[in-house]
């Protein structure tokens, strides 16, 4: 089943198994209506935003890190979140253009123009080597893997921030890649990432069941 938008569900096993759904934000339920024309809302988007970045930034203690793709979602993140913090640390998963040249209409011209207007460094996290041995993993398996899975880039990049000390890791990932693709057990035996799964699922409920 597809959870809605702005729905989650809460799964639970007693007596029996149970599926809740609790919806906490119905699209278009409560539509804000403001004067002033288009720049109003410009300026209110601006507010709510800022005001959700600075609501985790402030969340945590420690530094942060920001994973920027280059895309619209983390540019718009890494902007307000070096404004509110010049300390926050930067890193992405494309290829390092002192490794692979840029090309036209690549998205690593929006890193470099963001890290220039906000004089800010942005860490290129070169998985080239991994990233093709996945890949050819993926297309060597019998059925063929899909070689999609960002499980090894997400390990990556919170490796690199771990060692920098940051405390968490604010991301514009889509709903449709990297944080919240949720790997099918299929995918798990593909990748061979079956005993690693396992082994964090007994890390993190310290061998409890359920």
């Amino acid at each position: 089943q597809c959870v809605p938008a702005g729905c989650v569900l809460i799964v639970s096993q007693d007596v029996s198994f149970s599926v809740v759904e609790q919806c906490y934000w119905r699209p278009g339920e409560q539509k804000i209506r403001l004067s002033g024309g288009e720049l109003a809302y410009q300026t209110e988007l601006r507010r709510l935003v800022t005001d959700a970045i600075t609501r985790r930034m402030q969340s945590v203690s420690g530094k942060i890190g920001v994973e920027l793709s280059g895309g619209l979602d983390s540019s718009v993140i890494s902007v307000i979140a070096h404004r509110i913090d010049p300390q926050t640390l930067f890193a992405s998963w494309s290829d390092d253009p002192n490794e692979y040249p840029m090309q036209e209409g690549d998205v690593r011209k929006n890193i470099e123009a963001i890290c220039t207007q906000e004089d800010l460094t942005c860490k290129y996290l070169s998985f080239s080597e991994i990233a093709g041995a996945k890949y050819q993993h993926a297309l060597s398996a019998d059925p063929p893997a899909p070689p999609y899975i960002n499980t090894l880039d997400i390990g990556e990049a919170a490796r690199y921030f771990r060692a920098q000390d940051a405390q968490v890791i604010l991301s514009g990932q889509g709903g449709d890649e990297g944080c919240s693709h949720r790997c099918s057990l299929l995918e798990l035996y593909h990748q061979h990432e079956y005993i690693k799964f396992l082994n964090d699922i007994f890390f993190a409920t310290k061998g409890r069941s359920f």
